[in-house]
């Protein structure tokens, strides 16, 4: 059986990462649910306009693009 331990600590907590965001996304597809607890795309995307100052081109993920205006560091002056 495979343990947590030194040597496959960072494989673990990747596998737990991997399996909360993909339980979060599979959770917010009724859109009742979303609406409390969010969809996690939509929530990678703010997050990307708010840190990130170039923009990402319309794809498959963000069908109108996302706006990249790194405005949070505007809060800091």
């Amino acid at each position: 059986m495979l343990r947590p331990n030194e040597n496959n600590l960072r494989a673990w907590q990747a596998a737990v990462l991997v399996v909360v965001l993909l339980a979060w996304h599979l959770f917010s597809r009724n859109e009742q649910t979303a609406f409390f607890i969010g969809e996690p795309v939509k929530v990678m995307g703010r997050i990307w306009s708010w840190f990130l100052p170039f923009g990402m081109e319309p794809n498959l993920l963000f069908p109108e693009g996302l706006p990249g205006r790194a405005d949070i560091y505007q809060h800091w002056a």
